[in-house]
């Protein structure tokens, strides 16, 4: 990383310091000499990856470029070009001097709930931007909220962000995501749409409220289970001075299932902004699905229509027995011949015989 420190990119972008590392790629700061102005550079770690990994992993870090250059909003780090074919592979983004949310909660621990609703509204702000451009962030987590000294907040690392129709939103045997924060499709490697990131910012609500993850285990593997599987500890159970409906939001945000969720961020937002003006305030999530409900339940589910039609045929078969069967002993009745079982063996009666 350090010998990139000096050297000019693009000939005009002067790399300064080194602002983060990931897996793939590394974030430096840089002077830009024609805009005169700080800058980020991301800039790939092509010696990172196998020979034969490499055309693809060059393929995936264009399309996170290219995801990005279709948002421009004051809570997401926007970019400002992609590097040419005969530099290395690079983008350079708004430079941002800040720390992340992760940073400020391991720091602070459980945050006060203003605090909490003040950043979550932001959040939900950048995923109405990115989920109205059919995008789905994927890995919302506190480590990419950049908190600015203004009070800001910036959303960034769309490295593994999915286009809603694209051919990389399929189901897989892959999970993919950060694992303290994935979703349960997400873990189950289903398709996924802007629910998915409304439970991750649940979770991330959970962590602010509470100052812990609400499930944590030394074994990843166990972790996204737990997501799949297991609800979590009460946030109020762990710290009673939580607002009820601030529990009742986090709660709401990190269902199981996609469609008993918030239905998309603006509806989340208005929770938020609910709670905010009436502190007190109790929400009525539980109500009963209406039908559209559902049908997009019955699809997420996988629930085989030929299945239902076959039990439903069952059904109509067992009713029509049941009214056949009623329909013989009246017709005994009617002819002066009943079963009497109420005895230990069962005995006819007639007019002429008596019990």
């Amino acid at each position: 990383m350090d010998n990139m420190i000096g050297k000019t990119l693009g000939g005009r972008y002067k790399i300064v310091s080194v602002v983060g590392v990931g897996g793939m790629a590394t974030v430096y700061g840089a002077f830009d000499t024609v805009g005169c102005e700080a800058v980020a550079l991301k800039l790939l770690n092509l010696e990172c990856c196998p020979e034969q990994a490499r055309d693809e992993a060059t393929r995936k870090f264009f399309a996170e470029a290219e995801k990005m250059c279709h948002l421009n909003h004051p809570n997401i780090v926007n970019i400002k070009g992609v590097s040419g074919e005969d530099e290395p592979p690079y983008f350079v983004m708004e430079y941002v001097e800040a720390n992340t949310l992760k940073t400020r909660i391991d720091e602070y621990g459980a945050l006060p709930p203003e605090e909490i609703i003040h950043y979550t509204k932001q959040i939900l702000h950048a995923l109405m931007h990115t989920h109205g451009r059919d995008m789905i962030h994927c890995d919302v987590k506190p480590q990419n909220i950049m908190l600015l000294p203004d009070g800001g907040i910036k959303l960034t690392d769309f490295g593994i962000a999915r286009m809603v129709d694209s051919d990389d939103n399929v189901e897989s045997d892959k999970a993919v995501g950060t694992v303290y924060y994935i979703s349960p499709e997400q873990a189950s490697g289903r398709v996924v749409d802007g629910r998915s990131d409304i439970y991750s910012l649940g979770v991330m609500m959970y962590e602010m409220a509470t100052g812990r993850l609400p499930f944590s285990a030394e074994d990843t593997s166990t972790v996204s289970r737990m997501h799949i599987e297991q609800s979590p500890i009460r946030p109020r159970v762990l710290d009673p001075e939580i607002p009820f409906g601030l529990e009742q939001i986090i709660l709401h945000a990190m269902e199981k299932t996609p469609f008993m969720r918030f239905e998309n961020a603006e509806a989340m937002l208005d929770a938020i902004e609910t709670l905010e003006n009436y502190p007190n305030v109790e929400f009525d999530f539980n109500r009963e699905p209406d039908e559209d409900i559902l049908a997009r339940q019955n699809a997420e589910t996988g629930i085989n229509k030929g299945i239902l039609m076959l039990l439903g045929a069952a059904a109509v078969f067992l009713i029509a027995l049941i009214v056949s069967v009623i329909l013989i002993v009246n017709q005994d009745r009617a002819d002066g011949a009943l079963p009497d079982f109420t005895a230990d063996e069962v005995i006819w009666n007639t007019e002429t015989t008596e019990r």
